[in-house]
């Protein structure tokens, strides 16, 4: 378990299973800010939440500042193997 993260929420597994039918690499570890702002894109997940793209982390942009083409992608996945689970 990573620090920060207080459970694995029922999802998770769902969205490795979506991350996997579109081929993207995963891999699940700490970074830094810094880290994040140099992403071409971000998100960010929860239960509640699902998929959520992240355009901007202390004031400065993600990417260019829009939701990434994987984000949206990755969120209509998780819905299509959460329907069949």
């Amino acid at each position: 378990m990573l620090p920060g993260r207080l459970t694995a929420w029922k999802g998770h597994d769902l969205l490795i299973d979506a991350l996997a039918a579109m081929q993207l690499s995963f891999e699940e570890r700490a970074f830094t800010p810094q880290e994040a702002l140099q992403a071409a894109e971000a998100f960010v997940t929860a239960s509640s939440l699902i998929v959520m793209p992240v355009v901007m982390i202390d004031g400065q942009l993600v990417g260019d500042g829009k939701p990434g083409k994987y984000t949206g992608r990755l969120r209509e996945e998780f819905h299509r193997f959460a329907m069949f689970s």
